[in-house]
């Protein structure tokens, strides 16, 4: 692997553990004014945080709310096409369907998780475009942290599983 296609994966792995993580700044106890509850103000507060914790510009800031808007929507839209796609799933495998059908269902269910995975790309590719490579850093170290302080010592080892 030559340098260009290392500092390249190594960006990505970056941004996909920062939008991986992203989920917990939506999702929150509360303690850092994030109460879960989602929506305009939880977005105002991230974006608060995000401007302060990245130093991010008025202009970088319009940029990811407006980016971090267009993605809830995908991601909602195609998340609920799979929900929708894996409720059939479960009706076939409850009703004991044949395996034609059973895996024409799981070919849908797959085609629905590479679209998702196609939107955070999309998604991880914006950012990178936005965020200078000091803020991407620093942005994967907040969430690393984050991690540790929410799951345990050990969660940044393993991806806060």
């Amino acid at each position: 692997m030559n340098t260009t296609n290392l500092r390249k994966g190594l960006v990505y792995a970056g941004l996909g553990i920062l939008l991986l993580a992203a989920p917990t700044l939506r999702a929150d106890d509360g303690k850092d004014g994030m109460d879960g509850k989602g929506g305009p103000e939880a977005q105002a507060r991230m974006l608060d945080r995000m401007k302060a914790d990245l130093d991010l510009s008025d202009g970088q800031v319009a940029k990811v709310k407006a980016e971090d808007t267009d993605d809830m929507a995908a991601g909602a839209m195609l998340r609920d096409k799979m929900m929708l796609d894996v409720d059939k799933l479960r009706v076939l495998v409850d009703k004991k369907a044949d395996a034609d059908d059973l895996n024409a269902a799981i070919a849908v269910v797959k085609g629905d998780k590479a679209n998702l995975d196609a939107q955070k790309a999309k998604h991880m590719d914006a950012m990178q475009e936005i965020l200078t490579p000091l803020q991407q850093a620093k942005g994967i170290l907040m969430m690393v942290e984050r991690m540790k302080h929410e799951k345990g010592p050990d969660a940044a080892k393993d991806g806060g599983k």
